[in-house]
């Protein structure tokens, strides 16, 4: 043995540094990467709502609240099981990302969020904010009846400004991948948002299970359609879901070792949800609530310290949503108005409840320290033996039933919304679109045509579409587990059982969305599917403790029990990708949301379109789709045209344009034609995923774009240009 390989020498003792250090860089992974993601998610919010959104601020502000949380914040352990476990989930979620990247969608056509969302996230690789200038659009539309320089729901007027609808951080995150690789950087930016998602469930699981059985759920999640489907397209669902996530694992260390750094974090978190999306208060309250329940029930630290701790939380919770308010109010003004009653009752909803928390939080010190002031006082009249039996008694009661109590109330209320549609039927008022549109989709699967349903009855059904059943009552069980939990004293499990429960009950109840799939998982995608998969998996170690207890040791079934639980976990999502819900010949068909680009050929079409536009005005004719498309992609000023088109028309709108406009439709009797045109200047195939109110979809629908373009002549007519 040479002397530079003996035991002790500077060689080895640096070779076991290197793999100190490559143990804890890969325990350290997951958390590093959530941190990561939540602060530049946190920055884009930020610097896009104050119209300063480029790479000199928003790059070292993330840095910034990344370096701060990597020194204050979670450790996490470092052992062996830890680094591998993270290891794993490093390279699952990595090659998650590859495997799906190939099916990225081309969501650049409105017709749901993400083409706005991502024609937003177009839009600020190369601007501070979003609001978009009009260049000419109005005066071009004044005066003319039918004839708009906006494109009502999705992009409204502000002045001079077209503002597209909805917060604003997931196009500004979206625009980060802008800057790395242009268009492709924006279109493929929420698939890695959605695989750091999965890293999010792994750091929340490692807390509740450990590093290794954290996989679990992780790999359960990987291959659900849900994720897949909202991480292929600019959804909101992923960035809440991993917002989400953070903030409870973060309460959960922070309520677990005493420690207000995390519990403020976990605010933080929490709160941006309204810069993310519209109804970010539903998920900041279920955090608070949970965060307030474990801190009453923790006996770790002073009631003084719990009350500073829930305090702290609050306010940066709190900050962070009156920010998001406020950007949706400057940024988005019209849609805020557009909901109405339901945003604001939400938000009014959140405040009372937040500010009654907080209250009860300050109070609680002065009044535990009035009722000892006077114990002391009355020391010399201490309680009869009679009620001290009785205080004892209650105690024992609440010790040995109440744990049961609310497990059972749990599960029984989970099971009784399973069970409505054995025996309610829910309905809407009528509402011509989507009357017509459920009318549509009914006819389509042969089902009794009643456009009127809602199918609110079937939230939990929905969930089972992408889980399966076994998951999903696997998950019930896990939620009566954590309240059996919390009832005994254990205070953490108040943090997963309110901050995913919370935010769901309210759309199992009234999901207020078109019911067809994959569509309307979005409402429980962030916080119900995650939770029953982390919930499931509870349940399957609670399983394995059981069953490997001293009476269990010499038998064999209780391995293979224990494999087949977590196989089924895991496993159970892969068998949704066979949907049987429109079958093909052999009564199977693959389910369309998996091996369809949602939009492919979109791209090619808008890059044919503004080739022809070339820089020049355009005049829309009855697709208000591609108003914002053509805005944002050929970066050309745009009027929308509702009805025909006369000569007098376009001779105003030229005027108002200050140059002669390029008239784009697919109704070509809509425009005064110098010489009508016998065929289309081009023809576009786009497709989708097809729509399903019962199960998840197995076919597309293809949508045949004939485009006919013309340029206006002097006179008003319009000058058709043929195919090149």
């Amino acid at each position: 043995m040479t002397a530079s390989t003996q035991p002790g020498t500077p060689a080895l003792q640096r070779g076991r540094r290197l793999a100190a250090f490559a143990r804890s860089a890969l325990a350290a992974a997951p958390e590093r990467l959530t941190l990561a993601l939540v602060s530049l998610a946190i920055a884009c919010g930020i610097t896009v709502s104050l119209a300063a959104f480029r790479p000199a601020t928003v790059l070292p502000l993330a840095a910034a609240l990344t370096a701060t949380g990597w020194i204050l914040g979670p450790k996490g352990q470092r052992d062996r099981r830890s680094a591998l476990g993270g290891a794993l989930a490093l390279g699952g979620a990595a090659l998650w990302f590859l495997a799906n990247l190939r099916w990225v969608a081309e969501y650049l056509i409105v017709r749901r969020d993400p083409g706005f969302l991502t024609l937003s996230a177009l839009w600020l690789t190369d601007h501070p904010s979003t609001d978009i200038p009009t260049r000419g659009a109005i005066a071009a539309a004044d005066g003319l009846p039918d004839v708009l320089a906006e494109a009502h729901e999705a992009w409204n007027l502000n002045g001079d400004m077209l503002q597209p609808q909805g917060a604003k951080m997931l196009p500004a995150l979206a625009a980060v991948g802008g800057w790395m690789h242009g268009e492709s950087g924006v279109l493929a930016a929420n698939l890695a948002i959605g695989a750091i998602g999965l890293l999010a469930v792994y750091v929340l699981a490692r807390r509740m299970m450990g590093p290794i059985a954290a996989l679990v759920p992780a790999l359960g999640l990987s291959l659900t359609v849900s994720h897949i489907w909202l991480s292929r397209a600019n959804y909101t669902e992923p960035i809440t879901m991993v917002l989400l996530l953070a903030a409870l694992a973060w309460a959960w260390q922070g309520v677990e070792e005493g420690r207000i750094f995390p519990l403020v974090a976990a605010g933080v978190s929490s709160g941006s949800a309204l810069l993310a999306r519209v109804d970010g208060p539903l998920f900041s309250l279920g955090v608070a609530a949970g965060v307030a329940v474990a801190l009453a029930v923790s006996r770790t630290g002073s009631l003084r310290w719990r009350s500073a701790a829930f305090v702290s939380f609050a306010g940066a919770q709190a900050a962070l949503t009156v920010a998001g308010n406020a950007s949706l109010w400057r940024w988005s003004r019209a849609y805020i108005e557009r909901l109405g009653p339901e945003s604001g009752d939400l938000l009014r909803a959140y405040s009372v409840i937040l500010g009654v928390l907080v209250l009860v939080a300050i109070a609680a010190p002065v009044v535990s320290a009035r009722r000892h002031f006077t114990a002391l006082r009355n020391r010399a009249a201490p309680p009869t033996g009679s009620a001290r039996g009785e205080e004892r008694r209650l105690g024992r009661i609440a010790k040995t039933r109440l744990p049961a109590a609310m497990a059972w109330s749990t599960l029984l209320l989970l099971l009784g919304l399973a069970s409505r549609p054995l025996w309610m039927t829910a309905h809407t008022a009528p509402d011509d679109f989507q009357v017509a549109f459920v009318s549509w989709v009914q006819q389509s699967q042969g089902l009794a045509v009643d456009g009127t349903r809602t199918y609110a009855e079937n939230t939990i059904t929905w969930v089972s579409y992408y889980l399966t059943w076994p998951v999903v009552l696997l998950g019930f069980v896990g939620f009566a587990l954590a309240a059996r939990r919390l009832g005994r004293g254990t205070a953490v499990w108040a943090i997963p059982l309110a901050g995913l429960l919370v935010p769901s009950l309210l759309y199992v109840v009234r999901p207020a969305i078109m019911p067809d799939q994959s569509w309307a998982i979005r409402r429980l995608a962030p916080s119900l599917v995650v939770g029953l998969l982390l919930l499931a998996a509870v349940t399957w170690q609670a399983a394995i403790r059981r069953w490997s207890g001293p009476r269990a040791a010499h038998k064999e079934w209780p391995r293979r029990a224990s494999m087949a639980t977590a196989i089924l976990i895991a496993a159970s999502p892969l068998t949704t990708w066979i949907s049987v819900s429109q079958p093909s010949g052999w009564g199977l068909g693959a389910t369309s949301a998996v091996w369809l680009a949602e939009q492919r050929g979109a791209r090619e079409q808008v890059d044919t379109l503004c080739s022809y536009v070339d820089g020049r005005p355009v005049v829309l004719v009855g697709t208000p789709s591609h108003f914002g498309t053509i805005r944002v992609a050929c970066d050309v000023p745009v009027v929308l045209s509702l009805a025909a088109l006369t000569p007098d028309a376009v001779h105003a709108m030229a005027a108002g344009f200050g140059a002669e406009p390029v008239v784009l439709t697919r109704t070509p009797g809509n425009v005064p034609w110098a010489e009508t045109p016998t065929d289309a200047t081009f023809v576009s195939t786009v497709h989708y995923s097809s729509s399903s109110l019962s199960g998840l979809p197995a076919a597309q629908g293809p949508d045949l774009f004939a485009w006919y373009i013309g340029t206006a002549l002097p006179d008003g007519t319009v000058q058709f240009v043929p195919g090149r």
